[in-house]
């Protein structure tokens, strides 16, 4: 989830044709919508990512990145690559 920027700290180089981000998934993106004020109207037709934690909540029944704990990296790796793997059937 994020992997550009954990890849890149790494130093480690992949090929994007073979890295599967469910930050950049479209089915687990929220959705984009229409905000309107008093000034303008914008919209937005971009979907945006969602957070890992509530990713994992919502799709995998799990709780991760509990409040006042450190993340664990392997917990959010075994996190991400579980959604990988439900989304992929």
């Amino acid at each position: 989830h994020g992997l550009k920027n954990d890849l890149t700290v790494l130093g480690i180089t992949h090929p994007w044709y073979n890295t599967r981000d469910t930050a950049k998934y479209e089915p687990f993106m929220k959705k984009a919508k229409k905000v309107t004020d008093s000034i303008s109207t914008s919209t937005s037709t971009l979907p945006r990512s969602r957070k890992l934690k509530d990713l994992a909540l919502t799709k995998l029944d799990r709780v991760i990145q509990k409040e006042g704990e450190s993340h664990c990296s392997i917990e959010d790796s075994i996190a991400a690559l579980d959604l990988y793997k439900k989304a992929r059937g």
